[in-house]
């Protein structure tokens, strides 16, 4: 498949057809995004006539035909359209206007980041990572190879209901994002005492380590007044009202001794092998997967105990019970993976279909 590229038209060949989209949006998309981009004509090429020189202007487009594109097409025309919005943005002066001092507030989801936009009045920017950290491979995730890695083991063990390449295009995404912040923004991480929250910050200020902004911490955490643990515990009110209690109090930017610091600790996560990390003792480590599965195991005894007889019970069940009695969140798809793996490995048997935790039920193979 061979790419041109002219803005705001971009064009695809897949031989002998030409896939042209004219691009209206300036936010990077995802694979799933891509007709939502813009408008996407197709056109066939006249015999003899060369790609180089195709102008859709003058031709017309096919009608009443359908053209199928494989994942891996759609995921690299996807790509050639966010380099292309890279590039308008670049050279937009409306653009870099808009963006020269908002403040960007960085958090470490995409849900979260959904409830602090309806919190913050306009012009703040709000960043969420796409990927929940505190599972799942981090070495050298500061790398294209690290990201391979990262996304291979997800794709592996996880059940995701969103494709491969729409999850490893929504991440560089948010690298590009975070990349193309202006050196006059002050910047805003949002943090509290959990493991995702806590890796995301030492993962931020290492992508952020050449950049001059002044940064600024919000730690909902370093008043005990505050209970929640979690960003995500707070409804939007709730976040407008802390972060105009925050600013009301003052905010001193990180020191460069700070920002050392969390990058350095970022490096040692990333040198990690390990694919679960915890928060314990105000501090991230990283553990063996199977960390929690000794408190899975007791949550299907507990349940089978209130059985009259034995039973399959369902995989939601478990992971709900589960998830409550940890000191600390743990996304419900880390340990149904942990469920299946126990499947896999005799401890539990199974029935139905592990495409989901909906769809099957596990009980505890002895006895």
């Amino acid at each position: 498949m061979e790419t041109r590229c002219i803005y705001p038209y971009i064009y695809f060949l897949g031989d002998p057809v030409v896939f042209v989209f004219d691009i209206k949006v300036e936010k990077y998309i995802r694979p799933s995004q891509l007709r939502e981009a813009g408008d996407c004509k197709v056109y066939e090429l006249k015999d003899g006539e060369e790609f180089e020189s195709f102008d859709h202007i003058e031709a017309t487009p096919v009608t009443g035909a359908g053209y199928f594109m494989s994942e891996e097409g759609i995921a690299f025309m996807t790509k050639e359209v966010n380099r292309q919005i890279s590039h308008h943005k670049k050279i937009s002066s409306t653009s870099i206007k808009e963006d020269f001092h908002a403040p960007v507030h960085l958090v470490a989801s995409e849900s979260t980041a959904g409830s602090l936009r309806a919190a913050l009045d306009s012009p703040n920017k709000v960043i969420g990572l796409s990927e929940y950290l505190a599972v799942g491979p981090i070495r050298n995730l500061h790398t294209e190879s690290g990201q391979a890695e990262r996304f291979e083991w997800l794709f592996d063990h996880i059940n995701m209901e969103i494709s491969e390449f729409d999850q490893e295009i929504r991440f560089t995404n948010t690298l590009v994002e975070i990349a193309e912040i202006s050196k006059h923004a002050p910047i805003y991480i949002w943090c509290g005492n959990n493991n995702e929250e806590q890796t995301a910050l030492r993962f931020f200020l290492y992508l952020l380590a050449d950049k001059t902004n002044d940064i600024f911490l919000i730690h909902i955490n370093e008043h005990n007044d505050i209970k929640h643990t979690h960003i995500s515990m707070f409804d939007d009110k709730e976040l407008k009202i802390l972060f105009e209690y925050k600013q009301k109090k003052g905010r001193t930017p990180l020191s460069n001794e700070e920002k050392i610091n969390y990058i350095e600790e970022w490096m040692t996560l990333a040198k990690s092998k390990e694919v679960l990390r915890i928060w314990q003792e105000n501090k991230i480590g990283s553990v063996s997967e199977q960390y929690f599965d000794s408190i899975i195991l007791k949550v299907i005894k507990t349940l089978h105990e209130k059985q009259e007889n034995k039973e399959f019970i369902r995989v939601s069940a478990i992971i709900g019970e589960t998830i409550d009695q940890l000191e600390e969140y743990m996304s419900d798809s880390f340990i149904e993976y942990r469920i299946r793996d126990l499947v896999y490995s005799g401890i539990l048997k199974m029935k139905g279909i592990p495409k989901s935790m909906r769809h099957y039920r596990v009980m505890l193979s002895e006895g």
